[in-house]
């Protein structure tokens, strides 16, 4: 938890560093280790400012990479082939991942009854998401 207050500073290295394929890939496995690990013990606030650097982080890792994908097909393939390609997606996949971490927070606090506690929003969750 003591490194919430930083999310914002460490997706903004994405800005700088969007164009290296393999400082976006560890920046999107730390932040999807991070939210998978604390996403059910964070506070409202402590979520929010997750959502706000992954929004971030997503949307410079999107601007760097969205247009430079091309989806090849072969006829034939060798086991190398076939590896090499799947390690060259393993930045998209990091993503999803995120993604999908980020959703449970929703089903976490739905589930959890605590009266006096005010978990995040449906709609804060889903603006992450599908933005």
């Amino acid at each position: 938890q003591f490194l919430t207050p930083f999310l914002s500073d460490l997706s903004g290295l994405m800005t700088f560093y969007g164009s290296d394929l393999v400082v976006c890939e560890g920046l999107l496995r730390f932040f999807r280790d991070y939210a998978e690990q604390f996403i059910a013990i964070l506070s409202r606030d402590q979520c929010l400012a997750l959502f706000t650097a992954c929004a971030e982080l997503l949307k410079s890792y999107s601007s760097h990479h969205v247009s430079s994908r091309v989806v090849v097909t072969r006829t034939s393939t060798s086991l190398e082939a076939d590896m090499e390609e799947e390690q060259s997606y393993n930045d998209v996949l990091c993503a999803i991942q995120l993604l999908i971490h980020l959703g449970t927070k929703d089903f976490i606090d739905l589930c959890n009854s605590v009266g006096t506690l005010k978990g995040v929003d449906s709609n804060e969750v889903t603006d992450v998401i599908f933005y």
